[in-house]
């Protein structure tokens, strides 16, 4: 299974979306409007950049903030489903070796 996902840093994923300030990128965060980033080390975060291009899509579309909550909240379940899927190769393959 080949999985590529490009991960940004805050600044570059905030330069999508015309460069918000720091304050304005995290209260819409904090609305549901964008979603979150994950751990990607000891003290970064980073932003998957499909997920952010599906908000842009969205706002370029015309979709309203609840709209686009309801979008943000579809990703993060996906984000989910992929760990669930792959968590299958974190179980052993013998469990009597465990």
């Amino acid at each position: 299974m080949k999985v590529a996902i490009k991960m940004l840093d805050a600044r570059t994923a905030r330069a999508k979306f015309a460069d918000k300030s720091n304050t304005s990128w995290y209260a819409d965060i904090a609305n549901g409007v964008v979603p979150a980033g994950v751990p990607v080390g000891l003290r970064g975060k980073g932003w998957n950049e499909s997920e952010l291009d599906a908000v842009l899509a969205a706002r370029a579309a015309g979709w309203n903030d609840d709209q686009v909550r309801q979008l943000v909240r579809g990703l993060i379940e996906e984000r989910h489903v992929r760990a669930a899927e792959l968590s299958r190769f974190l179980q052993p393959a013998n469990p009597a070796m465990a």
